[in-house]
């Protein structure tokens, strides 16, 4: 997912959601960008795509009305196969 997803920008994180009981991906993920131009070309181009042989739906997240720990982050994605 990593090596897919940066190709729109630079990632500052991803959090792939595991099922904790056998350790397997639950089917969503958030990533974050260093700037709003990486998670607008990453929803562009991958939204209704697939990864992994599933159809996967993107949406863009707003970072929440408070003082941003890191400066920079603008846009939240949020998958979902």
């Amino acid at each position: 997912m990593l090596e897919i997803f940066s190709n729109y920008g630079e990632l500052l994180n991803v959090d792939l959601h595991l099922d904790p009981k056998i350790g397997l991906a639950k089917g969503s993920a958030e990533l974050v960008y260093k700037d709003s131009s990486g998670a607008k070309k990453a929803f562009k181009f991958m939204n209704g795509g697939q990864l992994d042989g599933k159809i996967i739906k993107i949406v863009i997240i707003e970072p929440p009305n408070k003082p941003n720990p890191k400066p920079g982050i603008n846009k939240y994605l949020s998958l979902i196969a």
